[in-house]
């Protein structure tokens, strides 16, 4: 549906793509604010998607695209938590600069690791609320480095090694930094040494 051929004018679209790889292309065919989203996360794999781009009339009218995006095999590493996430499934909501993590679910090796969330205004100062459930994370320097600054001193004066069963929340609010918290932590085989 669209009203007319000029630049001021409204248009709605229905978008339906299956297994659409995460690369260049994909990227470039964005509208700016999808693009941040899309670098936030460095994504690659392939994806399904469901949306709808739409834009009322008027010469300054903005662009809006809502997407509902399956992930297949997909693997995502978040600027704000850089921890890569591999072989992953499940359903991330689009919506403009806002994001919504359903559910994903992702395997390497004995390892597994569910999200669920969102963003909101990612491409700005945003606001995020994110839990992880991980089990059989093994304690390392992948590990270490997403882990807040005081969760690191922690770290160096036990020296961790082994598995953990970890829920982890991010957690922020526009204006602060990202405070990182642990709820329950059950440790597996391994070692801590002072």
């Amino acid at each position: 549906d669209a009203g007319g051929y000029t630049v001021e004018s409204s248009f709605r679209f229905r978008v339906e793509l299956d297994d659409v790889p995460l690369d260049a292309d994909l990227r470039a065919a964005l509208t700016p604010s999808a693009r941040e989203v899309f670098d936030s996360f460095s994504p690659t794999g392939k994806v399904t998607v469901r949306g709808r781009a739409r834009r009322n009339q008027g010469v300054d009218a903005l662009e809006r695209l809502t997407l509902d995006i399956q992930l297949h095999g997909a693997s995502l590493r978040y600027k704000g938590f850089p921890y890569e996430l591999r072989n992953i499934e499940g359903e991330i909501i689009v919506d403009d600069a806002n994001l919504e993590v359903k559910r994903i679910f992702a395997t390497d090796g004995p390892t597994t690791v569910e999200v669920h969330g969102k963003i909101a205004s990612i491409t700005r100062d945003a606001d995020v609320d994110l839990t992880i459930d991980a089990k059989r994370l093994p304690l390392d320097g992948r590990l270490k480095a997403a882990i807040g600054d005081d969760a690191r001193k922690v770290w160096d004066l036990f020296s961790p090694s082994g598995e953990v069963d970890v829920r982890w929340q991010l957690r922020k609010e526009a204006g602060k930094e990202i405070v990182h918290s642990s709820r329950t932590v059950i440790c597996a085989p391994g070692k801590v040494t002072e």
